[in-house]
């Protein structure tokens, strides 16, 4: 079997754990793979300018009507980059919203 192994070492030993785990899976025959560390760098954002960015566009698709109703939000911590991928994620639905022929955003 396939395995990938992703850990963010940081404290309490998870490190440690997932190194010893990949170890032993490896030692019983399966393939195992270390996953690249993904780099988080957390700063004070504007989730609704977030989802904007990630909505913008979805105007102009055919056979589209997109409400927005952001409510203002406090600022929070996250990794801008990383949630845009997020968001734009449910852009991968965008082939089945010409059937529906409205999509909505509210926060």
């Amino acid at each position: 079997m396939k395995i990938g192994i992703t850990c963010y070492p940081t404290y309490g030993g998870s490190g440690v754990v997932a190194t010893e785990l990949g170890l032993e899976l490896a030692a019983r025959g399966h393939d195992v793979w270390e996953v690249p560390l993904m780099r988080i760098e957390p700063v004070e954002a504007d989730l609704n300018e977030l989802v904007a960015k990630a909505l913008a566009g979805w105007e102009e698709m055919a056979g589209i009507q997109l409400k927005k109703d952001l409510a203002p939000l406090p600022k929070l911590w996250f990794d801008q980059e990383q949630m845009l991928k997020v968001a734009k994620n449910f852009g991968s639905v965008s082939s089945i919203l010409p059937l529906a022929g409205a999509c909505a955003a509210a926060m």
